[in-house]
């Protein structure tokens, strides 16, 4: 039987892994909603469930300037709201500067989200979803940008550009 401390240790190390990439960390109440812990230097305890993990840099609300900032601001700011088959919305960030709710589809009308254009409202670029058939009965599914500046050096890969 394991200890109080031996579960907390392996929680403490399950959720630094977690925060090395960068995963939202939920409790059964939804997001933590967390304090500094006084007995743990770097670690904060979440005041709903009470669970204890590591401190995380806070997301900053600028355009991302490299690939690290860019993932943890896509990841925070991917979300899915709702339930049942007529209610669940996914809401997707900006394809170049991870910015929230870039499409807002209803899982259930996503068929016909991916025909509108989508431009953001933070960075200015603009995309759509591209359907493209290149043997018979397949077809591919690509994201491509169509307007707006270029995307960043250090975005790989970056949506093909194509320009209408």
């Amino acid at each position: 039987m394991s200890t109080r401390r031996q579960r907390r240790d392996r929680r403490h190390a399950r959720d630094r892994l977690l925060s090395t990439l960068g995963a939202n960390l939920a409790c059964g109440y939804g997001v933590h909603d967390s304090i500094p812990d006084p007995d743990h230097p770097g670690y904060t305890v979440c005041t709903r469930c009470g669970a204890i993990y590591p401190e995380r840099p806070p997301v900053s609300d600028l355009s991302p300037t490299n690939a690290a900032e860019y993932a943890l601001r896509f990841f925070r700011n991917q979300q899915q709201s709702g339930y049942g088959i007529e209610g669940v919305t996914m809401h997707f960030p900006c394809p170049w500067c991870a910015a929230r709710d870039f499409q807002v589809v209803r899982v259930i009308d996503a068929h016909e989200a991916m025909t509108v254009p989508m431009t953001c409202a933070e960075c200015g670029r603009s995309g759509r979803w591209a359907h493209i058939v290149d043997e018979p009965g397949r077809t591919v599914t690509e994201f491509v940008q169509t307007g707006g500046d270029d995307a960043p050096d250090w975005l790989v890969p970056a949506p093909r550009r194509e320009d209408r």
